[in-house]
């Protein structure tokens, strides 16, 4: 049986929780399966180990007072896995996050931080350095795309975007085939289109996965060389 590690409680008003929140809502699990308790964050070894070693594992040290935390491999996977019955009762509890599934994922863990825009900022850039992407679409315009599973959540997170910071985008429907699980998978997205927009989300969601800031410093640099051109 492995003991659970005491952690320090951070406040809800915490930017850092929040965007700590916005990323377990994109690559994070919690499990408890006989005497084990545990959170767990998954990324892809190939091009996030920098993300999760640089970022990730500082704010869950600085976050609920954990150290010499590792980084693990499995295949393509890097990892972060955390015994803690304490923390999984913190985030189960007050934070409202599933354990399990993720599809019981609810509402009220995202109204949480919604009471500013810094926590809004903050949570939005969590679920993106996770779960979004930064891409140029066919009419060679910026585009930043955010998914997920959970269509309510979503539909939230576009709600909060547009009604804190003026940020519009495009709501819909993904099919498409999963092969890790070898069926149809659906996921919710919205994305954001333009070089405006664009320049809006840059400017007000502090995103740190360093694959997504410099492919948006690119976009940013071909923004100045269009801008010149006209």
């Amino acid at each position: 049986m492995r003991t659970s590690r005491p952690i320090q409680i951070p406040s809800l008003s915490n930017p850092k929780l929040a965007y700590e929140t916005g990323v377990h809502i994109g690559d994070g699990t919690m499990v408890v399966c006989q005497n084990s308790h545990y959170v767990i964050y998954y990324g892809d070894n190939r091009n996030e180990r920098p993300y999760f070693k640089n970022v990730i594992i500082p704010y869950l040290e600085s976050l609920y007072g954990f150290d010499k935390m590792k980084l693990r491999n499995f295949q393509n996977t890097c990892y972060v896995r955390i015994y803690s019955k304490n923390l999984v009762k913190f985030k189960s509890e007050k934070l409202g996050l599933p354990i399990g599934p993720k599809d019981k994922m609810s509402l009220a863990t995202i109204k949480i931080f919604s009471k500013n825009k810094q926590l809004v900022s903050n949570l939005i850039a969590g679920v993106f350095d996770t779960d979004g992407c930064v891409k140029f679409n066919r009419k060679k315009y910026p585009r930043l795309t955010i998914g997920l599973k959970h269509e309510k959540i979503i539909r939230y997170l576009k709600f909060l975007l547009e009604d804190s910071f003026g940020i519009k985008s495009t709501f819909y429907k993904c099919e498409f085939f999963d092969k890790r699980v070898d069926k149809k998978e659906v996921c919710w997205r919205f994305d954001i289109n333009g070089f405006e927009n664009f320049e809006k989300f840059m400017a007000v969601i502090p995103i740190r996965n360093p694959k997504n800031i410099e492919r948006a410093n690119n976009i940013i640099r071909l923004g100045a060389n269009h801008a010149d051109c006209n």
